[in-house]
């Protein structure tokens, strides 16, 4: 007899399901692939699904004015949530509408310590690295979300998100000398130095807009309301690089108009993903009832720590923590009062800086203990929220 799905279980299938048709997306625009972007649809209609029994449930079990507090928080939360899986269509669209990506798309994708990559098992692994988030596998004629599993069969097809070294190793593990190769052949750029503003407002509003539904999502699940300040402020500066990346697409002389389409409707998409941050964001200031949001978020896949920076790493630059070899990425970093959103490996830490980081955590494992203690092992305080 099947588990009868409760409220919890449901939002927190919203937010897998949500992260995994994004980061779908992703992969989808910079491969081209068809298929992954059918699947990205599909995780669409069922977030949609879901979210209707997740709201059919909460207005059953409303008995009280409390009840009904409730039930407007999980619902506003369950519709954030729904609409960062509807920006992940409208990005899919662009690959089945056989719309061209542009180069600086496909760089905004890959840049910043993490990417998303499709793999092709040649032979039979055990274990995948722990440090890598196992988003689908494809095992004969079946897409498998989120599997619980870690081991790979031979002929497998897997999308995997983590930082590249990791996918370099898992790449040599599954036998796919090509695999990497596939996402940097397809125009992965400098673009820091192109000295072109639209390549770097396309790639700022994706790093800008993913940072903040991170915060958001720390936020919510820790019940910290410190961070709203800086997600309002990621919001506002996303509608302006929306507006400017449009001006720009449209003034632009030369390009394929074609592949100017497919900028648009990423920077649009990216706007959706702020936008959903700061609709989640504002339930934060509901206080008694953070403690249910924040126990069915906290069951999935990405994890959020902070961390004070001690006296015995002052000076030391954030590349020098190497904080990608154990698969931890820098979201935010706080610094007398203000934070600090991107965080680039250049920057000279200070005493007293406090980190937010975010790491995936593996089925089935106690990925929170071991990564916490390597951080400790490296001069950083694990802060409780």
């Amino acid at each position: 007899m099947a588990r009868v799905m409760t409220v919890k279980d449901l939002l927190k299938n919203i937010k897998e399901y949500s992260s995994i048709a994004v980061d779908l997306s992703f992969y989808a625009l910079i491969s081209g692939d068809r298929e992954a972007a059918v699947e990205v649809l599909k995780i669409e209609n069922e977030i949609d699904r879901i979210f209707e029994r997740l709201v059919e449930k909460i207005s059953i079990a409303v008995r009280s004015p409390e009840d009904a507090s409730i039930a407007v928080v999980v619902a506003n939360i369950g519709r954030a949530l729904d609409k960062v899986s509807d920006a992940a269509g409208d990005l899919a669209g662009l690959v089945l509408r056989e719309y061209p990506v542009h180069d600086y798309v496909k760089a905004a994708i890959n840049c910043c310590n993490e990417m998303v990559a499709l793999l092709r098992a040649k032979k039979k692994v055990r274990d995948i690295p722990t440090v890598l988030d196992l988003l689908v596998v494809r095992r004969g004629d079946s897409y498998l979300l989120a599997p619980k599993f870690t081991n790979v069969e031979k002929g497998d097809i897997l999308v995997v998100r983590g930082m590249p070294e990791e996918i370099s190793e898992l790449a040599g593990l599954v036998g796919d000398s090509q695999g990497v190769s596939r996402l940097t052949d397809t125009g992965l750029l400098m673009v820091a130095q192109a000295g072109d503003p639209l390549a770097e407002a396309v790639v700022k509003i994706k790093n800008l807009a993913r940072s903040a539904l991170d915060l958001a999502l720390h936020s919510l699940v820790y019940g910290d309301p410190s961070l709203l300040g800086i997600v309002n402020d990621l919001e506002d500066e996303v509608d302006t690089l929306f507006h400017s990346i449009l001006e720009r697409s449209y003034a632009a002389s030369s390009g394929n108009p074609r592949e100017m389409v497919s900028i648009a409707i990423f920077a649009s998409a990216m706007e959706q993903l702020a936008d959903s941050a700061v609709q989640m964001g504002r339930t934060i200031l509901r206080e008694e009832y953070l403690q249910f949001v924040g126990e069915a978020l906290e069951e999935a896949e990405e994890a959020y720590v902070k961390a004070r920076v001690t006296e015995r790493l002052a000076g030391k630059k954030i590349s020098d923590l190497d904080l990608p070899e154990i698969g931890v990425n820098v979201i935010a970093l706080g610094r007398r009062g203000s934070w600090i959103i991107p965080v680039l490996p250049d920057y000279t830490l200070e005493e007293d800086d406090v980190l937010l980081l975010k790491y995936f955590k593996p089925k089935g494992e106690a990925t929170e203990e071991r990564v916490e203690s390597i951080l400790e092992r490296m001069g950083l305080e694990i802060l409780e929220d």
